[in-house]
């Protein structure tokens, strides 16, 4: 998987760089990209692949931010500069391999005023 096939649709958190940001590729797949954490001047980012049905809900308010990551297809981790700036590999976490602090709290709802 190489985000540097994909398309940006919208930042969700808008901070420069977006915290949140969702990208669709030419398969039609659609990926959610997330800041995570920042250590020693190196930022960490997850990327979620998601159904379209669930970045609806998402942002319909009707699910969380968390049960979109704790339901995606595939879940990958990368380091560096926001990765939809250009092509980056990343590396496949199963659910378990996520760290806790870098998963949304439970009341995660989508609002865009973010």
């Amino acid at each position: 998987m190489n985000l540097g096939d994909t398309t940006f649709l919208l930042s969700i958190i808008k901070i420069d760089p977006s915290l949140l940001t969702a990208w669709d590729s030419p398969d039609g797949k659609l990926y959610l990209v997330k800041w995570c954490d920042i250590k020693d001047g190196v930022d960490d980012w997850l990327t979620f692949e998601i159904t379209s049905r669930t970045f609806e809900d998402y942002l319909a308010g009707n699910i969380t931010l968390r049960d979109v990551e704790d339901t995606a297809i595939n879940r990958y981790h990368n380091v560096g500069p926001n990765p939809g700036d250009y092509a980056v590999e990343l590396k496949w976490l199963a659910p378990d391999e996520v760290p806790e602090g870098w998963l949304a709290s439970e009341d995660s709802y989508y609002d865009e005023d973010l």
